[in-house]
């Protein structure tokens, strides 16, 4: 057991994420196929867990807001919840955002988006795994995705447009 909770590469042991919070350190396994999306997280130090399964294919927003309810002194869930005010952009003032945008791993690998326009709403498609996150605008040049709540910000720099995808994939237009 020792060994699949020592931190092999990052925060990742022998198939379990390992994360140290206040509260205690938490190991747990995430997942998804076709149609189905889980979480399992336990606190070694209360020895409490949870479990959610989904019959989703974007069902980490889920899992996290169930997550939130459950009562007691574990944090299943480390971030505040997100509340998206949806505002409404015309297509004309989002087209200079589209295209296919590519970013480089920490492992050398690429990472490649497009995004486009589906039925008028802005999408961000994952072309490694064919997954299609909708982009929610929050403002000019700002936008969540709908799945996880994370944050996407275009920005216009050096004659390059960039898409910042989180804190840390920063995918170049091109």
């Amino acid at each position: 057991f020792n060994e699949m909770i020592t931190p092999v590469k990052n925060n990742y042991g022998f198939g379990l994420f390992i994360e140290k919070r206040d509260d205690g350190l938490y190991i747990g396994h995430s997942g998804k196929n076709y149609g189905f999306t889980n979480e399992a997280l336990f606190n070694l130090k209360t020895q409490n867990g949870i479990v959610v399964l989904t019959d989703s294919d974007r069902g980490f927003g889920l899992i996290r807001e169930i997550q939130r309810t459950v009562p007691g002194k574990d944090k299943w869930v480390r971030d505040e919840q997100i509340v998206i005010q949806f505002i409404e952009i015309a297509e004309e003032d989002q087209e200079k955002y589209l295209g296919n945008y590519r970013f480089k791993g920490r492992n050398g690998e690429i990472h490649k988006v497009r995004v486009f326009f589906k039925k008028g709403v802005l999408i961000g498609r994952d072309l490694d795994n064919k997954r299609d996150n909708i982009l929610i605008p929050e403002g000019e040049g700002k936008y969540r995705e709908s799945t996880r709540g994370t944050p996407v910000v275009f920005e216009f720099k050096d004659g390059k447009t960039i898409m910042h995808w989180g804190e840390y994939a920063h995918f170049i237009k091109g």
